[in-house]
């Protein structure tokens, strides 16, 4: 189901996540993982099959950090996509993401390349990422995404070809500060303290996007 995005140009260079849903031919990513990429040089990369797949188009969605590649048909390999699109979704409903992080891809030796987080959504909202300039709704996921993890998709547990959003980015928010511990020079007394980030995943809600997704991508 999931595959590496990548650009053919040489050195070839590895973008981030998409997946397959409903085809094998059919795949969603986040659009400012490729945006800066010439359609004509992005390729997609299924682990575990023998050839990289070229990306004959690409379908940006015009507000969301969503685009649907279409590639080449992966007839030596069957791929098994994701089959539904989940819709109405609620608080503290729960995922699991699986996605290629870069410290795996070009960091760690050995094991596997991909990752999979489990978490649940804490939050629904109106987002406008001030990182890539998109539009859409989203979830708030209580884990972060890692770098390289941008278009994952994030699917039911018990019904993994079930998906209901696509990882994006991650905010940082301020938590209190803390007293890490206090200094007395020349008989005044400064406390240090330290202000510690807290990191949430951000991600397409994609049921918000059903009708534009089926135009290009028809249910069976």
């Amino acid at each position: 189901m999931i595959a590496l995005v990548m650009s053919t140009n040489q050195p070839p260079k590895i973008l981030g996540t998409c997946f397959a849903l409903r085809r094998p031919t059919s795949l969603l990513t986040a659009h400012h993982v490729i945006k800066k990429h010439d359609p004509g040089t992005l390729g997609v990369f299924f682990i575990g099959t023998p050839t990289l797949r070229r990306v004959t188009a690409v379908h940006p969605h015009p507000k969301a950090d969503v685009a649907i590649l279409e590639a080449e048909d992966p007839a030596d390999s069957p791929i098994e996509p994701a089959t539904q699109i989940l819709t109405g979704i609620h608080l503290g409903e729960t995922f699991i993401a699986i996605g290629f992080p870069s410290e795996l891809i070009f960091g760690q030796a050995g094991g596997h390349p991909h990752r999979m987080l489990m978490g649940h959504y804490q939050r629904f909202m109106d987002y406008e990422s001030n990182l890539h300039g998109y539009r859409y709704a989203a979830g708030e996921m209580n884990v972060p995404n890692p770098k390289g993890m941008s278009g994952a998709p994030l699917l039911r547990p018990e019904t993994p070809q079930f998906v209901s959003g696509l990882a994006t980015e991650t905010i940082d928010v301020e938590s209190y500060p803390s007293v890490i511990h206090e200094e007395t020079i020349d008989g005044r007394t400064d406390k240090i303290t330290e202000k510690r980030l807290i990191q949430y995943g951000v991600s397409v809600i994609l049921g918000n996007l059903v009708d534009w997704i089926n135009e290009r991508i028809p249910p069976a």
